[in-house]
């Protein structure tokens, strides 16, 4: 697709953000969960105003309440914070700053007026992420389940996705396909070397080596493309860097990377994840016996200083190196408020690989979701079609995971014609392809199509069941022929998969229960109504398929009803 194209389909015209509408105005109404902003100008002098001076604002709630939260250097002598609330009321303010002479920026005072959210957004409408009482799936802050479909843009804020209109055309894309996460690193992405150029957007990296600083300038350029992801309603799973960078920066200046993010971000509903392959030692390290344990003990002291200035409660998460749950990457995993898993890329190892991690880690204390989170991307190595795909998803969800994350090669580093794909500094590459065309990946609309159909359910509900179904006839079949979840009594969601036994069969199904009953071909979304099927004496359903290609049969009782007298979820 040329240029012309992509500007036809999403207008280069910067629109405001409604995210961040408020921040333009002077103390007024703030919807909801929308980001209030005030900036300030120093009147002192700083050598280095990123280490000189500390600049915070003491917020008082509507009931009186008192909390601190961080701002930010902007650049030159501009400072400034942000803020958001889920609650209603008046609020007031005032700014601390550890010069106390610097009249420009210390005991600042101004009152705002945080309103009801009258949009359509879910995520300001329902507010940022937070884990299920139960801790098995995630919801919004007022409590509406949140059914995770991520993607991976490793490298989407850097310039070879340009700002506005390649950009908006992924977002756009995603968020028509039923997407409502997107991960990705800030600029020091796991591609070339340390502190790559190619992984600089329009201002250049997000933090200067030489100088041991932020650069707010790279800042300014990624807010539109993070603000624009909330303005579409995908929660920005915000990942700093990858593992092995802990080593060159130092613990310390990691640190002040975080609580930079953290001022910068945090009024936005976004998920922390610590880093990104925790343990994964650099490609040429001469020591990457040792570097492994090393980054590990230094990512779990950031860890815990993270959880010390979450001033949000936003939820935190730690992306693993391949083959882990990020359980075994932390020292403390309880400082984690839900597990990702790593399975690896070769789809023949992986599919087995994701469903041993994830069975293990739901077993495991403490208890917390655990999300299918890097597996097989699609196009890796001219790998893991659309099959391949939608089989990793429905495996997943019906095991237990909360959601799932999606990933296609192409996409992650988002290579093209300009930037292509990256051979990494050991010599290695995963693929040629380009953005322009894995964004059209089959995968990527199957596995949409899956959450949609599963968000119809009360899928929050579900458990799995793999005593549903009979078990493949070969030990090499008994990961890739189906799986099951649901609700005893009242919701079955069975996947078959191609090599499925042509003879479909449903097992333990009570005997006073009718079920109404459809496949969706899991392909296109295509409903196949089967009417009402209830099982035998033995409490087995059967019947011969007639397609030989995958299924999704959902079962809800006839006799299941909600509150308002509707049949469950149909």
């Amino acid at each position: 697709m040329n240029r012309r194209a992509f500007l036809k389909y999403t207008g280069a015209a910067v629109a405001l953000s409604q995210t961040a509408r408020a921040a333009s105005g002077s103390d007024a109404d703030v919807p909801q969960n929308t980001v209030f902003e005030k900036s300030f100008r120093a009147t002192s002098a700083y050598r280095d105003p990123f280490d000189d001076v500390d600049f915070k604002v003491r917020i008082t709630f509507p009931d009186g309440r008192e909390k601190i939260y961080p701002g930010f250097w902007a650049g030159q002598d501009r400072f400034s914070f942000r803020f958001s609330s889920h609650e209603v009321g008046l609020f007031s303010y005032v700014t601390v700053a550890s010069n106390e002479r610097d009249a420009g920026l210390h005991q600042h005072r101004g009152t705002f007026r945080v309103v009801r959210y009258e949009g359509d957004n879910e995520l300001l409408k329902h507010g940022p992420i937070r884990i299920s009482k139960n801790k098995r799936h995630f919801t919004h802050l007022d409590g509406k389940p949140f059914l995770w479909l991520g993607d991976t843009w490793w490298c989407g804020l850097t310039k070879r996705l340009r700002w506005p209109d390649e950009f908006k055309l992924m977002t756009r894309d995603r968020m028509e396909k039923g997407y409502n996460a997107i991960q990705f690193t800030v600029g020091l992405a796991p591609t070339g070397t340390y502190f790559d150029k190619k992984n600089e957007n329009e201002n250049g990296l997000p933090w200067d080596e030489a100088a041991g600083r932020i650069n707010p300038a790279y800042f300014d350029a990624a807010d539109r493309r993070v603000f624009h992801l909330v303005d579409s309603a995908i929660v920005p799973v915000i990942v700093p860097c990858w593992g092995f960078y802990i080593l060159r920066m130092g613990t310390d200046n990691t640190k002040k990377l975080w609580r930079y993010i953290m001022a910068r971000w945090g009024a936005l509903p976004a998920v922390w994840c610590v880093a990104g392959e925790v343990s994964m030692p650099y490609y040429n390290s001469e020591t990457r016996q040792e570097d492994g344990p090393r980054q590990i003990a230094a990512w779990s002291e950031v860890l815990q200083y993270l959880r010390e200035i979450n001033c949000y409660g936003h939820v935190i998460c730690a992306h693993p190196k391949h083959g882990q749950s990020s359980r075994n990457e932390v020292l403390d995993s309880s400082l984690l408020d839900f597990d990702m898993l790593q399975a690896g890329h070769l789809y023949l190892q992986a599919l087995p690989k994701a469903l041993s991690l994830l069975r293990t880690s739901l077993a495991e204390k403490p208890a917390m979701p655990v999300l299918v989170d890097e597996v097989a991307y699609e196009g890796i190595a001219e790998t893991n079609w659309e099959d391949c795909q939608r089989q990793l998803f429905w495996a997943s969800v019906l095991s237990g995971s909360p959601g799932y994350t999606y990933g296609a090669h192409g996409i992650t580093q988002f290579s093209s014609d300009e930037f292509p794909s990256n051979v990494q500094p050991q010599g290695l590459s995963w693929g040629e392809e380009t953005w322009h065309n894995a964004y059209q990946y089959r995968g990527a609309t199957q596995v949409g199509l899956g959450k949609k159909a599963l968000a119809k359910l009360d899928w929050w509900k579900m458990e799995p069941h793999p005593e549903w179904v009979l078990p493949a006839k070969s030990d090499a079949l008994k990961h890739f022929t189906s799986y099951a979840a649901g609700v005893p009594g009242k919701l079955r969601v069975i996947y078959f998969s191609a090599l499925s036994a042509m003879e479909l069969a449903v097992v333990g199904l009570e005997p006073d229960i009718t079920y109404d009953a459809y496949f969706i071909v899991p392909s296109n979304g295509k409903r196949l109504p089967l009417g009402q099927v209830r099982g035998n004496r033995n409490g087995v359903w059967t019947m011969t398929r007639t397609r030989k290609h995958d299924l999704v049969l959902i079962m809800i009782a006839a006799s299941a009803f909600d509150s308002n007298a509707k049949p469950l979820s149909r």
